[in-house]
């Protein structure tokens, strides 16, 4: 994620990672200077129906989902593109 975070926030999208672990397991990712969510309770994952991991979601200010993508792997970066491109009218 991190190498398009910067095509995604210049479009206007906030990219986040929520995570069940704790700020000590994700230290790891400090340097990298992604905004890491910890969330040990996993109520945001309750809120949001996630069922497993890597999971991707398009969340709009007021909080509505507009897709969900589970997993990772060849073609998801491109995938993600995509996405983006449909949710700003092709821009």
């Amino acid at each position: 994620m991190q190498p398009i975070r910067a095509e995604l926030e210049a479009k206007g999208f906030k990219l986040y990672i929520v995570s069940y672990g704790t700020q000590e397991d994700l230290a790891f990712l400090q340097p990298t200077g992604l905004t890491v969510l910890v969330d040990p309770e996993g109520k945001a994952w309750t809120a949001y129906g996630i069922t497993g991991i890597p999971c991707t979601l398009f969340v709009n200010g007021a909080g509505v989902i507009h897709k969900v993508s589970l997993g990772w792997g060849e073609g998801s970066l491109s995938e993600l593109r995509e996405t983006v491109k449909q949710l700003t009218g092709g821009s």
